[in-house]
């Protein structure tokens, strides 16, 4: 990813921000222009970038080069970070819970009518 894709100046002496957007996975955001003119995030969920599906530990390696006044040098950064899609983490531990909720209370009825069975048969 570019990290000053605009090319940007930098001053000597001043701290600068860049941002960088990682748009390449599975949900992204994409940025678009509402009715009253202001920007706005959609969350887009393109089916065909399933495979880009973001979950784990990454990292991010900036290598950037600046001129001091008599010679470029260059300056390194490494970030670790993690994403864990909670959302829909959450959704699918509720889903999980239900099916084990729905499992058991099935076995329950099951069992429960093969005991009065064989206790009708005994009689």
């Amino acid at each position: 990813m570019p990290v000053n894709a605009t090319g940007s100046y930098f001053l000597p002496d001043v701290s600068k921000s860049v941002d960088v957007k990682w748009a390449d996975g599975f949900p992204v955001y994409k940025s678009s222009q509402s009715d009253t003119g202001t920007a706005k995030q959609d969350l887009v969920w393109d089916w065909g970038t399933l495979q880009k599906f973001r979950f784990g530990h990454y990292y991010a390696k900036a290598i950037v080069v600046y001129n001091d006044g008599t010679r470029d040098v260059s300056a390194e950064a490494i970030l670790d970070f993690w994403v864990i899609p909670w959302k829909l983490l959450i959704f699918a531990i509720f889903v999980l819970i239900i099916v084990i909720i729905g499992a058991v209370t099935v076995f329950k009825k099951v069992a429960r009518l093969t005991y009065k069975k064989d206790r009708d048969i005994k009689k």
